[in-house]
């Protein structure tokens, strides 16, 4: 999600923007229940969304999926990029479509970004062509083990927060329309949401 002026969203935007990080119903018309509640039509919803990712402040909106279940490989990689070239290698690696993600740690090595292809092959030839665009050398990390990460960012500050009865009945319609949670086995082994590429 952008920083964009987070203040001129209306309420129900930011609900829908809260609702849209957690989980979206497995249904035939998945808007429809946070539509009647929201009190407008659930192609209403889709349009809204189709804007924000239109006008950058939502840079991705779609499923996350286990690469390797699906025959798949990915790969955590990073490269130590300095400061005076951050935005210029950073625009490099995510001109890359097979790139899932990026973002920057305090470390030595300060650009991290997923790489998914069909094969492991394929990962270690996109590495090759980050190293030839970007100039660095990229570092790919085996995944040892992988945790179920439930991230969601607010989209909103302590003055432009909904209030608690409103928050309470968006919850509660949210533990309705959810999925089933994982079971344990699977969230060691399942998907790990990320950041988009920002």
């Amino acid at each position: 999600m952008s920083a964009t002026a987070p203040h001129e969203l209306s309420e129900r935007e930011r609900l829908l923007l809260w609702a849209l990080q957690d989980h979206l119903p497995l249904a035939k018309r998945p808007f429809a229940r946070w539509a009647e509640w929201l009190g407008v039509p659930d192609r209403a919803i889709a349009a809204q969304i189709a804007q924000w990712l239109q006008k950058g402040l939502i840079t991705r909106f779609g499923p996350f999926i286990q690469v390797e279940r699906s025959g798949g490989a990915f790969a955590l990689a990073a490269v130590a990029a300095p400061e005076s070239a951050l935005e210029q290698t950073i625009a490099a690696i995510n001109a890359f479509p097979e790139v899932a993600h990026h973002y920057l740690r305090t470390h030595s090595l300060n650009c991290w970004f997923v790489i998914a292809c069909e094969n492991e092959r394929a990962v270690k030839g996109v590495a090759r062509a980050i190293e030839q665009a970007t100039g660095y050398r990229v570092w790919l990390f085996p995944k040892e083990r992988e945790y179920f990460v439930r991230l969601r960012l607010l989209p909103w500050t302590p003055e432009t927060a909904p209030d608690e009865e409103t928050l309470a009945n968006w919850s509660g319609l949210l533990a309705q329309t959810r999925p089933a949670e994982p079971s344990e086995t699977s969230k060691a082994e399942g998907i790990v949401p990320c950041p988009s590429k920002n």
